[in-house]
C-alpha cells in the first residue's frame, strides 16, 4: 500500500504540475495579448494625435492665407483713397483688422 500511495501521490503531483504549467502558459498568453492590445491602442492614439495636429496646422495655414489675401485686397483699396490722411487711416484699420491675431506666432 505504501508503494501505491507513493505512486498515487506522485501522479497527483505531476497532474498538479501539468495543470499549473498550463495555467501559467494561459496567463502568459493573456498577458501577451493584453500587451499587444495596449500597443495597438497606443499606436492608434499616436496616429490620431498626429492626424489632428496636421489638420490644425492645415486649418491655421488656410486661415493665415485668407487673412493675407483680405489684407492685400484691403490695402489695395486703401491706396485708392484721395487724401493721405484717409489712406493712412484706412491702412491702419486694415492692418489691425487683418493682421496676425494677438499672441500668434508667425
Amino acid at each position: 500500500m505504501n508503494k501505491a500511495e507513493a505512486e498515487a501521490k506522485q501522479a497527483e503531483e505531476q497532474a498538479a504540475a501539468a495543470a499549473a504549467a498550463a495555467k501559467k502558459r494561459q496567463e502568459e498568453e493573456a498577458a501577451g495579448a493584453a500587451a499587444e492590445k495596449r500597443h495597438q491602442e497606443e499606436v492608434a492614439a499616436r496616429v490620431a494625435a498626429e492626424r489632428k495636429l496636421q489638420e490644425e496646422q492645415l486649418q491655421f495655414k488656410e486661415e493665415q492665407l485668407k487673412r493675407q489675401k483680405l489684407r492685400a485686397k484691403g490695402l489695395t483699396r486703401c491706396r485708392e483713397a484721395d487724401s493721405k490722411r484717409q489712406r493712412v487711416r484706412c491702412e491702419k484699420r486694415v492692418k489691425r483688422k487683418f493682421g496676425a491675431p494677438k499672441g500668434a506666432k508667425q
